[in-house]
């Protein structure tokens, strides 16, 4: 079988589990890959081409809800909640929008960086929820492994979008909403959000212990959050060996609240510039307590 045949059976496998994938993609991989070497023209391939993606596809969505494997609910679970924690953070701003349609659809853009930044590391937490109720002794490593590698790519994704993205996003909202209240002054300065990590790191316009309390802000969101919640959910996961959805839920908003309740600390000497990672460090402790059943 021709490698992006097999890379199909590689993501069957992934998403809905080896027996699955054996039963119905395999031979559904072997009828295409048959077809494409035994066409005789270039657009008979495209139509055969066009023809077995729309199946696949048709298949794919069939079974994600009858036979998906932890991988594939998991991923679900992580689109689900990031949307919707995604859609609840902006929403306030943009009820409060004193502009029209064409500012305010402009301005809810400039906000989904960051807004995505916050929302997908809670997401981790009913994912890796469901991943632990799922694993057997058997197949713990391998989930494990699975989980490892998407809490790494998060990482890189939001750190990349805290250090570059969400900065320009900022700044370009506070601009975009002067013009639109008809201020026509000089350019804005930017302020401590506003800021990329080699100026933060500097402390070249903003005073060191607030430029030092963004990055610490930073690091927490895109490195230790991510990290802190998949074991904290996996834990959990390991120890309820069932993830219903009210469980999910229940945890995500418990996980939440932790971060509002935190906000006081800004206005504590020791934990002012660091209340985002003293929450990370809570929830890594607290994972080693939840023990399997």
């Amino acid at each position: 079988m021709t490698p992006p045949f097999a890379a199909i059976l590689r993501a069957a496998a992934w998403l809905f589990g080896d027996d699955t994938s054996a039963r119905v993609f395999a031979p559904f991989a072997a009828d295409w890959d048959h077809q494409q070497r035994h066409a005789s023209t270039s657009w008979r391939r495209g139509l055969i081409a066009a023809r077995w993606t729309l199946a696949l596809v048709t298949t794919a969505a069939c079974m994600s809800w009858r036979h998906a494997s932890p991988g594939w609910r998991a991923a679900r679970a992580l689109g689900l909640f990031s949307a919707v924690g995604t859609a609840m953070l902006i929403a306030p701003f943009f009820r409060h929008l004193p502009f029209g349609p064409p500012h305010a659809v402009r301005l809810v853009g400039y906000l989904t960086p960051q807004a995505v930044a916050l929302a997908v590391p809670f997401a981790l937490l009913p994912a890796a929820i469901l991943l632990g109720a799922a694993a057997t002794p058997e197949g713990a490593g391998r989930l494990r492994r699975r989980l490892c590698a998407v809490v790494a790519g998060i990482v890189l994704v939001t750190t990349i979008n805290l250090a570059w993205v969400v900065p320009e996003a900022n700044q370009a909202f506070r601009e975009t909403s002067r013009t639109a209240m008809g201020i026509t002054t000089a350019s804005l300065p930017r302020g401590v959000r506003e800021l990329g990590i080699a100026d933060l790191w500097h402390a070249r316009v903003v005073p060191p212990g607030a430029a030092r309390g963004e990055l610490h802000a930073k690091a927490a969101i895109a490195v230790a959050w991510p990290m802190a919640l998949a074991l904290l959910g996996w834990r959990l996961g390991r120890h309820r060996q069932s993830a219903p959805g009210g469980a999910l839920l229940f945890w995500w908003i418990v996980a939440a609240a932790l971060v509002v309740v935190s906000e006081p600390a800004r206005h504590t000497p020791y934990l002012r510039e660091s209340p985002y990672l003293v929450v990370a460090t809570g929830w890594c402790l607290a994972a080693p307590f939840v023990r399997r059943r």
